[in-house]
């Protein structure tokens, strides 16, 4: 759905195991990064379906990708913003994803 929140990390060996179908939906979350993906690096993504990024980050392995952002689905300017972050590590650095939204993690798949 277009304005949809999309958040996105990469676990262990991305580069090599993307589609280029799944680059062209993860660009179309406003992703700029993602064809750096090195072998078995970090990469994280905060976008909006149809918009642009909020937050994005690809590092190589062995560092941590983080990214984070304010979001407000509401289009009233009094609306309360929610924190978001997400993490991602390299296989040498524990091969991990976290999503975090509002400060409450979420279950990943």
């Amino acid at each position: 759905e277009q304005g949809a929140l999309v958040l996105v990390a990469s676990k262990d060996e991305a580069q090599g195991n993307i589609s280029s179908a799944a680059k062209t939906a993860i660009k179309s979350c406003g992703a700029t990064l993602i064809d750096s993906l090195e072998y078995r690096g970090s990469y994280v993504l905060i976008g909006i379906k149809g918009g642009a990024a909020l937050a994005e980050k690809a590092v190589p392995d062995g560092q941590v990708a983080e990214a984070e952002a304010l979001y407000s689905a509401a289009v009233e300017a009094a609306s309360p913003s929610v924190g978001i972050q997400v993490r991602s590590t390299g296989r040498s650095s524990g091969d991990v994803t976290e999503f975090y939204v509002g400060g409450v993690k979420l279950d990943s798949v």
